[in-house]
């Protein structure tokens, strides 16, 4: 009971961060610039510098299920990098959290440091097929599911031993999923309520509900 509650206090905290996160960045120039597909190289490689340290933090403040396993959310920062700012900005964040993890060692380093990189990446099409529109809330969320299956699918692929890894999978996938997915919808519905706040992306139709 006790891990229980833990984990519930410290998905909240995680949550509660996210919402001060997003609610600082939103506010800034170099965001809106970025979100609105005319951001500089500087504002590009800010978003990718902020967005890559929320994935390291994310990192950090994985917390023990009661399971044992450890939940994460060290992809979300390269997801929302993506789903704002396009592939480059996507890459960059994935890198900055994928590297970082690869350093941390053990048996899932290839696996998690490769997912997080390539997620960036991914997500950053996706803004960009999409004609660089934000995506609706149920459709981000839907990324995120789509994206943390894929970590774990690598994980499967990559990691060894493989009853190891499958192990690990059957412990973390329902919550990591779960949990992105809520942390996507929270980032995204403050995003797309800061854009409401200034009438859209200036007024480009970019945003899509």
């Amino acid at each position: 009971m006790e891990k229980e509650l833990t984990w519930l206090f410290l998905l909240a905290a995680t949550l509660a961060f996210l919402h001060v996160f997003i609610d600082i960045i939103s506010n800034r120039k170099p965001f809106k610039m970025v979100l609105n597909n005319r951001g500089t190289w500087a504002d590009k490689l800010l978003i990718i510098v902020l967005f890559g340290a929320f994935s390291i933090i994310g990192t950090y403040m994985g917390t023990e299920l009661p399971s044992g396993a450890i939940l994460n959310y060290r992809d979300l920062g390269p997801m929302i990098a993506g789903l704002v700012g396009g592939p480059i900005v996507g890459l960059g964040a994935g890198l900055i959290g994928g590297v970082h993890r690869f350093f941390i060692g053990g048996f899932t380093a290839v696996p998690c440091a490769l997912s997080t990189i390539i997620i960036g990446l991914l997500c950053g099409l996706i803004k960009q097929w999409r004609g660089n529109k934000l995506l609706s809330i149920p459709h981000a969320v839907a990324v995120a599911v789509i994206m943390e299956c894929f970590h774990m699918g690598m994980t499967l692929l990559l990691a060894q031993p493989f009853e190891d890894a499958l192990a690990v999978v059957k412990l973390v996938i329902f919550p990591m999923v779960l949990a992105n997915a809520v942390g996507m919808m929270v980032a995204l519905f403050l995003i797309k309520n800061k854009t409401d706040e200034i009438g859209g992306v200036h007024n480009s139709g970019k945003i899509t509900v």
